[in-house]
């Protein structure tokens, strides 16, 4: 992701790396922005009170019809025209709920444009391994981040563990994109023991417990070619919460298109998909039409169910699981 000036002081121009979807931003500088997803709390402090922030899809055609889509988050008030700019609305008794690294406000304006090119914000995890991309979804506590600190265990190089842009490229290809510039993994027997296997990546100074905070940026070079900007999505996993008590090992099933859509949803944003947002809605589907859709030999969309076998041997595993 590319954080550039616009024509005038305060204006950022976003732009993706795999995607011709740059967005325009009234009312926030390229500083800000960029910091906002490097995870920065020096941005934040420059989240001042009140703001108003718009933001477009820079060379669409806007057309605006029906009414508004208003909604009150704890940072700000969005306003939102499907097929065309939105803003949000950043009052003085609004603030950053809690530990958020990205502003609710400011992540919904953004989401609402990018859909107009049909790109969606996912929550999920990206990686590529032997060559073969894959993105995981899953809800909280289904292990993306175990998943994630295995598959830096295991060699592979990670896009993002929970963040990441998903569309078609120019060619017509899916891709996954990292969105925010930073590991956020959750602590627990699983994951800190895959960390003790990766004593060169380094937290941020400050932990956010029950999660710690890995900026890329900060990494040693040994640590930062693992990280990669983007790559294919050759492999949709749907990952189920892990059982507790007996040993199950690692496993996956074949998904079938109508569960890996639903997860994709889910994934995102379902509002986008609904009737009051007709023109998002539309070029959305015609990326998760291309997503969920299986292949003969069952192996792009399955169900995975991860086992203790994932933290003794990551790249065993993970590589049976491919």
């Amino acid at each position: 992701m590319k954080f550039l000036p616009g024509p005038r002081e305060n204006t950022a121009v976003i732009e993706p790396e795999s995607f011709e979807a740059p967005i325009r931003v009234d009312g926030i500088s390229p500083e800000v922005m960029a910091g906002l997803f490097r995870g920065s709390n020096a941005a934040r402090s420059h989240w001042h009170p009140p703001l108003e922030i718009t933001a477009g899809l820079t060379g669409a055609d806007d057309v605006a019809t029906g009414e508004p889509y208003e909604k009150d988050l704890p940072d700000g008030r969005g306003i939102l025209h499907t097929g065309a700019p939105g803003s949000v609305r950043i009052e003085t008794h609004h603030r950053l709920a809690g530990d958020m690294l990205q502003p609710q406000s400011l992540y919904l304006l953004l989401a609402q444009q990018w859909a107009r090119a049909g790109l969606m914000l996912v929550h999920g995890a990206a990686f590529e391994l032997d060559g073969v991309g894959v993105l995981a979804l899953g809800d909280k506590g289904a292990g993306k981040s175990v998943l994630t600190a295995a598959a830096l265990a295991a060699g592979a190089r990670v896009v993002s563990d929970d963040w990441v842009m998903v569309g078609l490229d120019g060619d017509g290809r899916l891709e996954a994109e990292r969105l925010r510039e930073f590991l956020m993994l959750r602590h627990g027997q699983a994951c800190d023991r895959l960390m003790d296997a990766l004593p060169n990546l380094r937290p941020a100074p400050l932990a956010n417990r029950p999660k710690t905070v890995f900026h890329i940026g900060d990494q040693p070079e040994s640590v930062r070619r693992q990280f990669i900007t983007t790559c294919s999505v050759d492999r949709i996993w749907l990952l189920k919460r892990p059982s507790s008590g007996r040993f199950q090992p690692s496993a996956r099933t074949p998904a079938s298109p109508v569960q890996a859509l639903s997860a994709l949803i889910q994934a995102t944003m379902p509002l986008l998909f609904s009737g009051r947002f007709a023109h998002e809605s539309a070029e959305l589907r015609k990326t998760t039409d291309a997503a969920s859709s299986g292949d003969r030999s069952g192996s792009r969309l399955s169900t995975v169910r991860t086992g203790p076998d994932l933290l003794d041997q990551p790249e065993t595993v993970l590589a049976a699981l491919l």
